[in-house]
C-alpha cells in the first residue's frame, strides 16, 4: 500500500479568507507537499513513509526564504504495543544564498492497557541560531513520558511529564495535560 499526496501551489486572494491558513498564505502562494508510506504485507503492524514540503516564507523583518521540510518515520502497531520514530530535517534556503539546516528526531514506545497507554518519548531538535524565525530556541532535547486515558470512542484525556534541556537556558521540568475529542 502506498498513497501520494500533491498540494495545490497557488490561490486567489479573498479578503474574506485573510486568516484562514489552509486557503491562502502571506504571500498568496501555498506550500507543496508530497508523501508516501507503505504497509508491507510480510512486516505486519509495520508502516513506513515520509514527506517533503516545500514553501516560501516572507517573515517579517528578515529577507524572503525557501522553506523544505523532509522527514522520514517508522511505526510499528500490534498487540497493545506502538513503537513511534521520525527524524525531520527542516532546512531554509535566504534569498542571501546561504542555507540553514535544523535536524530533529523523535522516538516513542507505548503499551495498551485496557482503555490506558502509558508512554515513553525522547525527542531532540537542534535550530541553527542564524535563523531569523526559530533562532533563539537553540538545541532542546529530553525525554518525556505519560499515560493517554481513551475515555470514549471520539474522546482521551492525557498526562505528560518532560525533562528538557534548552541550550542557554537549561533544564526544566513540565506536566502537560490535554484534553482531545473528535466530533
Amino acid at each position: 500500500n502506498y498513497v501520494l499526496e500533491v498540494g495545490n501551489g497557488r490561490t486567489s486572494h479573498d479578503p474574506r479568507a485573510e486568516f484562514v491558513q489552509n486557503v491562502l498564505d502571506e504571500n498568496n502562494r501555498k506550500s507543496v507537499n508530497v508523501a508516501l508510506f507503505a504497509r508491507p504485507e510480510w512486516l505486519d503492524g509495520v508502516e513506513i513513509g515520509g514527506s517533503v514540503l516545500k514553501d516560501r516564507l516572507y517573515p517579517a523583518g528578515a529577507a524572503r526564504m525557501n522553506q523544505t521540510i523532509s522527514n522520514a518515520y517508522l511505526a510499528y502497531e500490534r498487540n497493545g504495543i506502538e513503537f513511534l520514530n521520525e527524524g525531520v530535517l527542516i532546512s531554509n534556503r535566504l534569498s542571501s544564498g546561504g542555507v540553514i539546516h535544523h535536524p530533529g528526531f523523535y522516538s516513542q514506545v507505548s503499551k495498551r492497557v485496557h482503555s490506558f497507554r502509558p508512554f515513553l518519548r525522547y525527542e531532540y531538535v537542534n535550530v541553527n541560531h542564524n535563523d531569523p524565525i526559530f533562532g533563539a530556541i537553540g538545541r532542546r532535547s529530553g525525554p518525556l513520558g505519560g499515560i493517554r486515558w481513551s475515555v470514549g470512542e471520539f474522546s482521551a484525556l492525557k498526562l505528560q511529564f518532560d525533562r528538557t534541556y534548552q541550550t542557554g537556558i537549561g533544564t526544566a521540568n513540565g506536566v502537560t495535560g490535554q484534553v482531545s475529542f473528535a466530533f
